[in-house]
C-alpha cells in the first residue's frame, strides 16, 4: 500500500493530541514495558477466538526487529532497546507472556562493510560469491568513484539478503540503526502491527524534519506522513528487499543513497508521531 499524493494518512487507536513520547510518561506510569503486547491480534484489537482459528486477519506474530550497524555494542542502542521492549529478568512472567516477547537481534555489519571498501568498493566488477542466489557469482556495479554511500547500499544488500534467506516465511521485517532511540514503545508496537497487518512495503517510523513541510495549505498545522528519508528505524516487506538485493544498475547503485533509492521506489508512509529518534552519530569503519 502506498500513500495518495499525500490525502491519506494511516489511522491508528490512540489520539494524536495526546500521545507523549516515553521521556514525558508518555509509556505508561514507571515506563512499564509488561503493559506492551507484542501479538499483533492483541495490538490491534482484532484476536481471534478458537473457533475461528483458521480465520486470523492479522499475523499475530510480531515482525522481526535487526539492528543493524558497525558500532561497538558498548557504542550502540541495543541494550536500550532491550530494557524497552523485553521485560526485565526481575519481572514475574509466565511462559505465555515470554513467548509473545518480540524478536530483537543485533547485526554487525562492520566486517562486510570494511571487505566491501578494501576490495575496491564499486569501482570494479565485483564477483560475490555469497550465499544467496540473487547475488552469487554475479559481476556488478561499475562506478567511477567510490562514495560511501555505495557501501552502505551494498551493506544493506547484504544484510536483506541473509534475512530473506533465513526466515524464508516471514513476510517482513524491522530494522533500526544501531544509533536510533526508542522513543514510545507503546506506539512502536501498534504502528508497526499496523504496517504489518496493512501490507505497506515500507513504513518509517522516523519522522523526519521535512516532513513538517506539505504542499497543501490545508495541512499546514500537520506534519506530513510520506516518507522523505532517513533509514534510523523502518518496517520492509519481502517484496521490496528482494528488489534492492537485486538492484544491480549503475544507474542506481552509483547514483542513490540507499534511503533515496528507497524513496524513489515509493511513495510510502512515514509516521508523524516522535516514535523513534535518531542520534547520528557519524560514519565506522575504515575509510
Amino acid at each position: 500500500m502506498k500513500p495518495y499524493y499525500e490525502f491519506t494518512c494511516p489511522s491508528f487507536s490512540y489520539d494524536d493530541n495526546n500521545v507523549k513520547d516515553s521521556s514525558s510518561g508518555g509509556n505508561h506510569e514507571k515506563g512499564d514495558n509488561a503493559m506492551i503486547s507484542w501479538d499483533c491480534n492483541d495490538v490491534l484489537g482484532t484476536t481471534s477466538t478458537a473457533d475461528k482459528a483458521d480465520d486470523i486477519s492479522v499475523n499475530p506474530s510480531f515482525p522481526r526487529i535487526f539492528m543493524i550497524g558497525a558500532r561497538d555494542e558498548s557504542e550502540d542502542t541495543f541494550q536500550s532497546w532491550q530494557s524497552k521492549l523485553l521485560p526485565s529478568s526481575s519481572s514475574n512472567k509466565n511462559l505465555f507472556q515470554q513467548q509473545k516477547q518480540p524478536h530483537l537481534e543485533r547485526i554487525d555489519t562492520l566486517q562486510v562493510s570494511n571487505q566491501f571498501a578494501i576490495a575496491g568498493g564499486a569501482l570494479k566488477h565485483h564477483v560475490d560469491n555469497h550465499s544467496s542466489s540473487s547475488l552469487r557469482g554475479q559481476k556488478k556495479f561499475l562506478c567511477r568513484k567510490i562514495k560511501w554511500e555505495q557501501r552502505l547500499f551494498y551493506v544493506y544488500q547484504r544484510v536483506f539478503s541473509d534475512l530473506l534467506i533465513k526466515y524464508p516465511t516471514d513476510d517482513g521485517f524491522i530494522i533500526v540503526e544501531d544509533d536510533a532511540v526508542l522513543l514510545n514503545p507503546n506506539v512502536f508496537a501498534e504502528e508497526a502491527c499496523h504496517a504489518h497487518h496493512q501490507k505497506f512495503q515500507f513504513y518509517s517510523f522516523y519522522k523526519s524534519p521535512l516532513q513538517q513541510y506539505t504542499l497543501f495549505s490545508f495541512r499546514r498545522n500537520s506534519s506530513s506522513c510520506t516518507y522523505r528519508h532517513g533509514t534510523v528505524a523502518f518496517y520492509i516487506q519481502r517484496h521490496l528487499m528482494e528488489r534492492i538485493v537485486n538492484e544491480h544498475r549503475r544507474s542506481m547503485f552509483c547514483r542513490f543513497p540507499i534511503d533515496m533509492y528507497i524513496s524513489k521506489l515509493g511513495p510510502w508512509y512515514a509516521t508523524r508521531r516522535e516514535v523513534v529518534g535518531h542520534l547520528g552519530r557519524g560514519r565506522i569503519g575504515s575509510s
